[in-house]
């Protein structure tokens, strides 16, 4: 690792996230999906301080949104925050009592050292400030689905890219992993493959598997809610196409665990709208059933290599068992190992690749009691990390979220925003059962979408003034520029219009006063 180049690069990124935290947040946001890229083939030599570049970019936006605002008095954004109670009390109490647990499970002398501890710690609190910032990001629903639109459009070339690496073989340099923290694979020489024909296993931009699973699952989630309402033909077709794409995508990685998910979310989110939107609303839901519809023939007409060996690879599964354990792990794994980690666990990192690859990184002491879930279960590792107390209040606290974000979306009135929690609810959902505390990709989308949870009512109620307007930005939102031109000339033209109005009865009465007038009418009654 560069040390030199980790100062450096990371304090720029800290200064550029206070600075303008509005703008580090969807760089951040960005960097999910393209870091992996440059890790592998733009800076391979420095892959693990690629590896903290949104870090450092996301602290500076927490330090410029929770404390810049002095400096801002003006904007109304501290008034605003003091009327926030984040998620209600409940969930408040769940979240700060599994942060100061987790906190203090860095000190156990089971982790080696404290820095391992503290590392380790990262994991579960790094990106929980980012569910906070969310309503501050965007001030109206239309803000809001021009971000979406374009960050979905993202995903065409990387889908694209996936298609690519499928039909090339192992050796190719598209296959790679990227060494670090994440990847999880060890040597990166060693590429993944399966079926009969021994397929490879796609990484996209990503670095490894996991976390372009990860990211499959939530485009997937926010994909069908822009497809049903856009009214563009241009964007229905985009949508289409990566629809088509990221489907193909899923099997491609050869994981069953994406496969089950991308059906929980296409399946789900199309029966739970139909069961529970009004029949006025029902015309969007069949928009989704045409496409998926279309892309599950499209896929299995122009990727039959992709679907035959998932096929393969699942059959395999089902026939040694691998699949019914893992499907039993992720529910009921960790009561087979209560008695094991007791009432404090044995500390952050213990379970956690990312820290294993720092302690070989700068040479620190290997963890006293290490564990390794013999289904790479994730629920069982933050068992033996954090103890019985721990554990039930991180996962108490994640089933909370997905049941307040289910009562959100119930109170909602707009057709996107209510659709849009839907698919935020799966994804959370499904990341329940999946590795999404100790998947970098994965976590930082856990925690922007729950904070849906204190966005969606807020875009619905009322925009939010002054805050994206006061806030430095380095793009122009040339849609609002042009509406508040188009308001200033409606607004000139009414008063020209009230004015004509006016300057017309001026003249009227001028010509014919009312004393006159009323003159007039006794005249013609007396003379009648």
């Amino acid at each position: 690792m560069d040390f030199a180049l980790l100062i450096f690069g990371g304090g720029l990124l800290f200064w550029f996230g206070v600075a303008y935290w509005r703008n580090a947040v969807f760089g951040a946001l960005l960097l999910v999906v393209f870091e992996g890229a440059i890790r592998k083939w733009v800076l391979p030599q420095s892959s693990m301080t690629v590896y903290f570049a949104k870090d450092f970019l996301l602290l500076g936006a927490y330090t410029g949104y929770f404390f810049g605002d002095r400096r801002k008095r003006s904007s109304g954004l501290s008034e605003r925050r003091r009327r926030s109670n984040g998620f209600g009390e409940g969930i408040n109490m769940l979240l700060l009592c599994a942060v100061i647990w987790t906190f203090f499970e860095s000190f156990n002398f089971d982790t080696g050292s404290i820095l391992s501890g503290l590392f380790g710690w990262k994991a579960y609190v790094m990106y929980i400030p980012l569910c906070f910032m969310v309503p501050s990001l965007f001030r109206s629903e239309h803000e809001l689905a021009k971000f979406l639109r374009y960050y979905l459009a993202n995903a065409l070339p990387v889908a694209l890219l996936g298609v690519a690496q499928f039909s090339a073989g192992p050796d190719s340099p598209l296959n790679v992993y990227a060494s670090g923290a994440d990847s999880g694979a060890g040597d990166s020489g060693n590429i993944a493959v399966f079926g009969d024909d021994t397929y490879v296993r796609i990484t996209g931009t990503f670095s490894y598997i996991s976390g372009y699973g990860s990211y499959l699952i939530v485009i997937l989630a926010l994909l069908l809610p822009l497809l049903a309402l856009s009214r563009s033909i241009r964007w229905r077709i985009t949508f289409v196409a990566t629809l088509v794409l990221v489907i193909a995508n899923a099997a491609m990685t050869g994981s069953r665990s994406v496969a089950l998910g991308a059906g929980l979310v296409l399946a789900g989110y199309i029966a739970l709208s139909m069961a529970t939107n009004a029949r006025r609303k029902r015309s969007h839901i069949w928009v989704n059933v045409l496409a998926v519809g279309a892309a599950l023939v499209a896929m299995s007409l122009f990727f039959e290599p992709a679907v035959t060996a998932l096929q393969q690879r699942a059959q395999a599964g089902f026939e040694s068992g691998e699949n019914q354990n893992r499907l039993r792990a992720a529910i009921s794994e960790p009561l087979d190992f209560f008695e094991d980690a007791g009432l404090f666990g044995h500390g952050n990192g213990i379970a956690q690749p990312a820290v294993a690859a720092l302690r070989k990184a700068i040479h620190l002491p290997p963890a006293i009691y290490a564990f390794a879930s013999p289904t790479d279960s994730e629920n069982s590792r933050v068992l033996m990390e954090l103890g019985i107390p721990g554990f039930l209040l991180w996962f108490g606290m994640r089933v909370a979220l997905i049941v307040a974000l289910w009562r959100t979306r119930s109170r909602l009135r707009s057709p996107f925003l209510h659709a849009l929690a839907l698919g935020a609810c799966l994804v959370l959902f499904y990341q329940l059962f999946t590795a999404t505390t100790f998947s970098p990709t994965a976590n930082v989308y856990h925690w922007f979408l729950a904070g849906f949870i204190l966005l969606l009512p807020r875009l619905e109620l009322h925009p939010v003034p002054g805050v994206v307007a006061n806030q430095p930005q380095l793009v122009r939102n040339r849609w609002f520029s042009r509406r508040r031109s188009t308001l200033k000339d409606a607004a000139a033209s009414s008063s020209s219009s009230q004015q004509i109005t006016s300057d017309a009865a001026q003249t009227k009465s001028r010509l014919n006063p009312p004393n006159e007038r009323r003159g007039s009418r006794k005249y013609r009654k007396s003379s009648s």
